[in-house]
């Protein structure tokens, strides 16, 4: 399952245990998280450091559980009517779906409230994570940027309603002809 956190003190120790326990890939690969949670009240900071969809999102943050367990976190950012995702699931719990179940709760909610298109990131170096996008329908939007070895991917609202039938029922009506118009061009 996945449930947004909100920064309470079980929340911030679980997520700088999370943090801690999956170096060196989370110092690889999402730096920015390992520098923001390399101590409880920076982790503190890092989970308080939220904004709602409706208050034009800058970042929200959800846990990854099994059962009460943390076994991931999915980092979702705005800007304008795009969303990007950052995903980390513990090391001892890969291969096991939780990426692939938070992409799809996750752009469920995204789509639900008017964000178009689902952008990703993926270091070159790590070989499973583009998998997993790749696997979700995510498509390659840039091969590779030699500055800082990434590659790019995206869905955009009109393949994921062309995947998911019922997807249609979570738009209103009004969305429903935004969508149409946008992309049938």
């Amino acid at each position: 399952s996945m449930r947004r956190i909100k920064g309470k003190e079980t929340e911030i120790q679980d997520v700088f245990e999370l943090i801690q326990r999956n170096q060196p890939e989370t110092e690889r690969f999402l730096p920015v998280w390992q520098e923001e949670c390399s101590s409880l009240p920076k982790t503190e900071n890092f989970l308080k450091n939220q904004m709602n969809f409706k208050d034009s999102m800058l970042s929200v943050r959800y846990g990854i559980y099994e059962a009460e367990k943390l076994v991931g976190l999915l980092e979702c950012c705005t800007r304008g009517d795009v969303a990007h995702l950052n995903i980390l699931v513990d090391k001892d719990s890969g291969a096991r779906g939780y990426a692939s179940e938070a992409l799809r709760l996750a752009e469920r909610e995204i789509f639900k409230h008017g964000i178009n298109e689902i952008q990703l990131e993926c270091s070159a170096y790590n070989y499973l994570s583009p998998r997993v996008v790749v696997a979700n329908g995510y498509k390659l939007a840039e091969l590779y940027d030699e500055y800082d070895s990434m590659h790019y991917y995206h869905k955009v609202i009109g393949d994921y309603l062309a995947g998911n039938r019922a997807a249609h029922s979570l738009l209103k009506p009004k969305e429903k002809i935004k969508v149409v118009q946008r992309y049938v061009r």
